[in-house]
């Protein structure tokens, strides 16, 4: 039986501690994890490595979540990988802003883990994804 490749994703935000949670979130569920800190350094990350997902923050400096997810989603190298936005914001605004940047879905942090899957389930729709 071969082998199956494990998934990667990049993980943005600027702050290490949620992207600490975030990356051990992942990892349990069987994803090798990169870090940026901001929307500049993920698009020079995704200059370099393929990812199967993308999880970002929305507020950040340099450049925010919303013009990464629309740098990613008009770049057709990256184009088809699912982004995955998670932010404080609650507003309506904020979300459907974000979905309309790209965004395939949107979790409220603090990420819980169960809405997570769900979610991933969702991402991976068309792949048989066990969590």
């Amino acid at each position: 039986m071969p082998t199956q490749q494990k998934r990667s994703v990049l993980v943005v935000d600027d702050f290490p501690a949620m992207r600490h949670s975030i990356r051990q979130l992942m990892e349990t569920r069987g994803f090798g994890v990169v870090e940026a800190c901001n929307g500049i350094e993920a698009l020079d990350k995704l200059k370099n490595h393929s990812f199967d997902l993308i999880v970002s923050d929305l507020v950040m400096p340099e450049m925010d979540g919303f013009e990464l997810c629309e740098s990613i989603k008009n770049d057709r190298r990256t184009s088809s990988v699912p982004v995955i936005v998670v932010s404080t914001q609650t507003d309506v605004r904020f979300i459907m802003r974000a979905l309309k940047a790209g965004a395939d879905d949107y979790i409220i942090k603090p990420v819980q883990g169960e809405l997570l899957d769900k979610v991933l389930q969702r991402a991976f729709l068309s792949e048989d994804i066990k969590l």
